[in-house]
């Protein structure tokens, strides 16, 4: 089964003994923070253009907020980045996890993946060049037709990409 899945054994048989989704989940809820209470007037006075993390924590202290600077600061990076402030954030999948992906059939990717994973192809050029290379060689090995691997090869040369993530091994799992 896990050989199947493209998964860890171990990994397999936490999702055969679990008994609720919620036992799988890698990350717990988020917990209440002391900040919580002033999410919406620090949002507030974001829009209004106060973008010092330093001050915004001092006004939140003369509000009666008792935590830490840290917190505050942590609060409005996503802001930063044009975020919301409660916006969940996901981690960037690592090297192993995009190489799994690019490399599984998309009927065979699961949902969750399907929608993470045009956000790292749309982010990094040379991924979705390699995405777009390991489809295209996968339909030459189901269709049994070799007839397109000269343009498939010199497509792969004006790339510039290692040819050792193309071996066998990396071959579209289906």
């Amino acid at each position: 089964m896990a050989r199947r899945l493209g998964l860890n054994r171990r990994t397999v048989n936490e999702y055969a003994r679990a008994h609720t989704w919620q036992q799988v989940v890698r990350r717990p809820p988020r917990k209440h923070s002391t900040l919580d209470p002033y999410l919406d007037q620090l949002q507030q006075r974001w829009d209004e253009g106060q973008h010092s993390a330093k001050i915004l924590h001092e006004e939140l202290e003369t509000k009666g907020y008792l935590g830490h600077y840290q917190r505050v600061k942590m609060a409005v990076a996503p802001l930063r980045k044009g975020l919301s402030i409660d916006e969940p954030r996901e981690r960037p999948p690592s090297p192993p996890e995009a190489a799994r992906w690019i490399t599984t059939h998309p009927h065979r990717r699961g949902p969750h993946i399907n929608d993470r994973l045009p956000r790292p192809l749309d982010h990094c050029p040379e991924l979705r060049t390699a995405h777009d290379l390991v489809l295209r060689f996968a339909a030459m090995l189901d269709n049994r037709d070799a007839t397109s691997l000269a343009e498939w090869l010199e497509d792969l040369a004006t790339t510039g990409l290692s040819c050792t993530c193309f071996l066998p091994s990396a071959r579209l799992r289906s």
